[in-house]
């Protein structure tokens, strides 16, 4: 049982939408000492569960908050295979198999400390549900819906009902809405979405059953998808590992829920001798859009309000918690005063590009997906079915088809390129690889994870505001006393390992509250003071400005 009673009437950020982006941002501003407020309309249960895989950056910023581990006990099987089946029918033919290990099977110890962890939405959510409620200054409204709001220089005012039918009125420093495709602020503020809000319709069947997996002659899997004479017609995937089991099944856009005929199609995807329990069916609509904007004065897009995309490679919700954890740092450093007065407009800046990329490479994966070759015999047992499932395989290898959720390079790999808050260094930008991790401290990328002696990883030095690399003793003392000045909270890490060392390229790096490097040089500039102005967003007169080369020099 969640105690969401109130906590804090001056809570300073308001959060609207209480699904795995806005609990996430509540805990990351909560354990900050934020005071924040969060309203749901829901009860906060979860009975359909959209998202069941946690990527690997999702997991790195997990770990920072002391999470990983309650994750990974939420109750998938850790011997669980995720392999990926392309198959006519699970008692039919299986096409090509692409082979991924289990958990306690894969190392990726060389680029994270903290890989990727299946967990359905139904695990997910509620244990961050757990973990915020328990925060002191995060207080949560469940049962509320959110009625009218508005904002002027001093900040946000609205109004909520409660379950009870009680209006009460708030008011705060900002809001971020993190209330879903839908989402009711971004439609009152007016902001756009550019792209397309229709792909194709789906309908998702959830079902138990005991039998699939002792019955299924194709073993287990984390994705088995049926190809038909019309191309992939049906995705059958494990939720939690056992017993219960959602299928997808493209439908037309008139297609309604309550016409769909559930029973016989499971029926006729499982056979007669696999047994099942028909739990709930729900229609939803790819879509690849981006919202044209993040920002309307004092009130955020965050999460599917600000992106909406294809499932395939499983990005969603992963990169609505990198929005979570960019604006999180941000807010905090605005409202304790030592962040500058356009660190704010870097959000959208920064995230925004992140979610046309991966948003458009989501969309590329179900390309490939549709245009797969397959024909009226691909079923058959026949010469000619034989040479059209063959025909088929080498399709997937050759385009290298994206089934699964190996993507951990376009989670790990992407950079704030042109971000105005991060300080170039003259180095090539390098060519994104979706698949493969690389690990580089090229400034706007993320960190690289390196073990260190003592068996942390150097992503566990981050987190609790600025970060100073130093690889030898002396040479950055004005970056310290710079940073003391301002008010700007930087920890010193002394670092003596030489492999860190090469790795991050230069003596001093400087990384940001979330992990991402801001600056890297051999020496402190000799205007300290610029570059912190810099990497805290504080505006200067374009003639005060300094150049990049001065900046890292």
């Amino acid at each position: 049982m969640v105690e969401t009673g109130a906590k804090d009437k001056s809570a300073a950020v308001a959060i609207i939408g209480g699904g795995p982006v806005g609990l996430f941002l509540a805990i990351e501003l909560g354990l900050k000492g934020q005071a924040c407020r969060l309203i749901e309309r829901r009860n906060g249960e979860v009975t359909v569960p959209k998202m069941n895989l946690v990527h690997v950056r999702t997991m790195e910023h997990l770990r920072r908050l002391g999470l990983e581990q309650a994750v990974r006990d939420a109750g998938w099987p850790h011997d669980y295979p995720l392999d990926v089946i392309l198959h006519t029918g699970i008692h039919g033919h299986e096409i090509i198999r692409f082979r991924m290990p289990s958990d306690c099977e894969r190392d990726d110890s060389a680029f994270t400390p903290a890989p990727l962890q299946r967990c359905p939405q139904t695990w997910f959510d509620p244990l961050l549900l757990r973990t915020a409620a328990n925060i002191p200054r995060v207080e949560i409204l469940l049962n509320t819906e959110m009625l009218e709001f508005s904002q002027d220089e001093c900040g946000v005012q609205y109004s909520v009902r409660t379950a009870g039918g009680e209006v009460k009125e708030f008011q705060g420093s900002y809001l971020v809405a993190c209330d879903g495709a839908d989402s009711s602020v971004r439609s009152k503020l007016g902001i756009a979405l550019n792209g397309s809000m229709a792909l194709d319709h789906n309908m998702n069947v959830f079902f138990h059953s005991t039998d699939l997996l002792r019955k299924n002659p194709l073993g287990k899997a984390s994705n088995y998808f049926e190809l038909g004479p019309r191309g992939i017609e049906r995705i059958i995937s494990p939720i939690n590992g056992s017993d219960l089991w959602r299928l997808g099944v493209r439908v037309n856009a008139e297609t309604s829920a309550a016409d769909f005929p559930a029973r016989d199609i499971l029926r006729d995807t499982l056979g007669s001798n696999i047994q099942f329990e028909l739990l709930t069916v729900t229609k939803w609509t790819r879509r690849e859009v981006v919202a044209e904007r993040y920002r309307e004065g004092r009130i955020f897009l965050a999460g599917d309000s600000a992106h909406q995309l294809t499932p395939n490679g499983g990005q969603g919700m992963n990169t609505g918690i990198g929005d979570a954890v960019d604006l999180a740092w941000k807010l905090d450093a605005v409202l304790k005063g030592w962040g500058g007065d356009g660190l704010l407009d870097t959000y959208g800046e920064e995230r925004r590009p992140i979610a046309e990329l991966i948003v458009g490479t989501a969309t590329s994966y179900f390309r490939k997906l549709v245009d797969m070759p397959t024909s009226a015999a691909i079923g058959d047992d026949t010469p000619e079915g034989e040479n059209a499932r063959d025909e088929v395989a080498r399709f997937c290898r050759a385009k290298q088809v994206h089934f699964s959720h190996e993507s951990e390079g376009l989670q790990l790999n992407w950079q704030y390129e042109s971000s105005s808050i991060v300080v170039p260094d003259g180095s090539p930008e390098p060519v994104l690889n979706v698949a493969t991790p690389m690990q580089t401290a090229r400034p706007g990328s993320r960190a690289p994870h390196v073990w260190l002696a003592d068996g942390h990883s150097t992503l566990d030095l981050f987190g609790k505001g600025f970060t100073l690399l130093a690889f030898r003793e002396k040479g950055a003392e004005a970056l310290i006393v710079q940073a003391r000045e301002r008010g700007i909270p930087l920890s010193v890490q002394q670092i003596t390992n030489r492999r860190v060392a090469c790795i991050y390229g230069a003596d001093f790096v400087i990384v940001r509250p979330d992990g991402y490097v801001a600056w890297r040089g051999d020496k402190a500039p000799a205007c300290a003071e610029l570059l912190w102005d810099r990497l805290r967003g504080q505006r200067r007169r374009s003639s005060e400005l300094p150049c990049n080369r001065c900046l890292t020099r």
